[in-house]
């Protein structure tokens, strides 16, 4: 192997210096017609320009309406007891707190497979929610007088109740 690179070497060091200087400018000039290899190094020079020439690549304004990278979205959790054909399953049902707020959220029961309606902003069941004044499950039930209690669990695991 040392043969190998020592003639290599020699080889290099024999040849005249304006023919290396040849030989490195043609491995360039491929580099220049190749249009894969032209267009990645315009990119590249369009990348590091001062301007994007495309606007899309801009970066959005201060005031824009987008998400915050690592922002976690706040998410909301129900249990309640199915009470459609006499299932009377037990289960707990996890959505996020936007949808519940500006949404539908629909909740299927794993036992029966029954859909219950949970909350809808959007008037899609407005025949079900007395001509759409009720937006919510909690709206629902206190029309029937039904009471709800609204807690919430720490990171510890610890249940807090809030009363009425």
């Amino acid at each position: 192997m040392s043969a190998i690179r020592t003639s290599i070497i020699r080889s290099f060091r024999a040849t005249p210096t304006t023919s290396r200087a040849v030989i490195v400018s043609q491995k360039f000039a491929a580099f220049r017609q190749s249009p894969h290899l032209h267009s990645a190094y315009q990119t590249v020079r369009r990348w590091n320009s001062s301007a994007a020439e495309n606007p899309q690549l801009e970066a959005p304004e201060s005031g824009s309406s987008h998400r915050q990278l690592g922002q976690i979205e706040p998410r909301l959790q129900m249990t309640f007891t199915c009470t459609a054909d006499d299932c009377g399953h037990r289960s707990t049902h996890e959505f996020s707190k936007r949808s519940y707020q500006k949404g539908i959220v629909l909740v299927q029961c794993p036992s029966c497979k029954s859909r219950h309606l949970i909350a809808d902003h959007l008037g899609w069941f407005k025949e079900s929610l007395e001509g759409g004044k009720l937006k919510t499950v909690e709206d629902l039930l206190a029309a029937k007088g039904e009471k709800i209690k609204k807690g919430r669990i720490n990171f510890d695991g610890d249940i807090e109740i809030e009363e009425e």
